[in-house]
């Protein structure tokens, strides 16, 4: 019951930071409505793979590439789904890679996993790294998966190429999520018309 009380303390705490942060940036939740709101079933954190189990499947609308939030920030997204559930690879996970920008110029980089639940950083235009600790990342919207402006991750620590930033939505400080739907679709390669075969001349 103790570890319980700290965990909702922290959750409260993570959540008054997150809608600190998201008033700063002027970050607003889509209007778009989300697919499913529902438990997260169970998640990896002693593993160097991260993934999680919720408690939506097909028979709810879930898909796979669907992504998975809570209102502190990016999960992840929908890996696998089944008929009442569904298995999502978490932003921490190292095969996980999350297109990003900086919230305050938007300057873009991506987001690799790190064994120990951490991202690591990198940025497009390798050069002098302009990066600060405490500087806030979301998704760019690039890729089409994730729509643009989902908070993902708090700069810690700087490399050369980047930096070590911890993420804002800890899987396992998470007891709902909700899965939005895909931003961008991608085109289906079998209802793209071939084009006309070039008529050949008479001779």
């Amino acid at each position: 019951r103790q570890c319980r009380g700290i965990q909702q303390i922290r959750i409260h705490a993570l959540a008054a930071e997150n809608h600190r942060l998201k008033t700063l940036l002027g970050v607003t939740d889509s209007a778009s409505p989300p697919v499913a709101t529902t438990r997260m079933v169970a998640s990896t954190s002693a593993s160097t793979r991260r993934f999680a189990v919720i408690g939506a499947g097909a028979n709810q609308g879930v898909e796979v590439r669907m992504p998975v939030r809570t209102a502190l920030g990016l999960v992840g997204r929908v890996l696998e789904v089944g008929p009442n559930t569904s298995r999502v690879l978490l932003v921490t996970d190292s095969e996980n890679v999350v297109p990003l920008r900086r919230a305050r110029d938007g300057m873009a980089a991506f987001s690799e996993g790190l064994a120990d639940g951490r991202l690591r950083l990198r940025l497009i235009d390798v050069g002098v790294n302009p990066l600060k600790r405490g500087d806030i990342f979301l998704t760019s919207g690039s890729g089409g998966i994730y729509r643009p402006g989902i908070p993902v991750a708090q700069v810690q620590s700087l490399t050369p190429d980047g930096a070590i930033a911890r993420i804002l939505s800890d899987p396992a400080a998470s007891e709902f999520v909700i899965v939005d739907r895909v931003f961008q679709e991608l085109p289906d390669p079998a209802a793209t018309p071939s084009p006309a075969p070039t008529p050949t001349p008479a001779p």
